[in-house]
């Protein structure tokens, strides 16, 4: 979704605009950056700044969230500061490039993760409040007579599963028992107020 905001999102005359790439992640950050960088690139345009914040690990398809996340949160809050600062100093970062092979692979595998419908399901205690659908980036949730319905849109940040109040949505049947995160210092009011945007 970001990257295909990227290719889109207009930037001419912006030669000496100051471009800055965060990617959070739970373990390995992946190929965000350097896709970015190169996104900007054929723009005529170069990413100045980019880092990698390991965060809580909190992919509940694959595992089950750490008894360790409060330290966690202690240490990516503050590189979260340093980095807020880096970029208000306007910091410059060397990118690691990635070829155009890598690319394009990145992107053909990424695209191969969205997840459809026959994935996720509702149980019994859907209170059909409808928060899932508030809250799905890619509007991928129809309520239909109140329930959650899915599309083939998914990205997979499975915002769904993690923020229903009755732990309703799951992923196969491999999520039932594991617990939800949410950020102890985020309300979910302000979620569903920033996806109104």
């Amino acid at each position: 979704m970001v990257a295909d905001f990227m290719e889109k999102v207009k930037l001419a005359g912006q030669s000496e605009t100051y471009f800055f790439a965060i990617a959070t992640h739970g373990g390995f950050p992946g190929n965000a950056i350097s896709q970015a960088g190169s996104i900007l690139a054929d723009k005529g345009l170069k990413l100045d700044y980019g880092m990698a914040i390991n965060m809580i690990g909190n992919a509940i398809i694959y595992y089950n969230l750490s008894a360790k996340a409060d330290s966690k949160i202690a240490k990516s809050e503050a590189q979260i500061l340093e980095t807020a600062n880096e970029v208000l100093q306007k910091k410059v970062t060397k990118i690691k490039s990635s070829s155009r092979v890598i690319h394009s692979i990145y992107r053909k595998g990424v695209a191969k993760l969205r997840f459809t419908a026959a994935y996720f399901n509702v149980g019994d205690t859907c209170i059909k409040c409808g928060i899932c659908a508030s809250l799905c980036p890619a509007k991928n949730i129809v309520l239909i007579s109140g329930k959650p319905a899915f599309g083939s849109k998914c990205e997979s940040c499975v915002a769904c599963i993690q923020l229903c109040p009755q732990k309703a949505i799951n992923y196969k049947e491999k999520t039932q028992s594991r617990k939800r995160y949410r950020h102890p210092k985020v309300r979910l009011e302000e979620i569903m107020e920033f996806y109104k945007l």
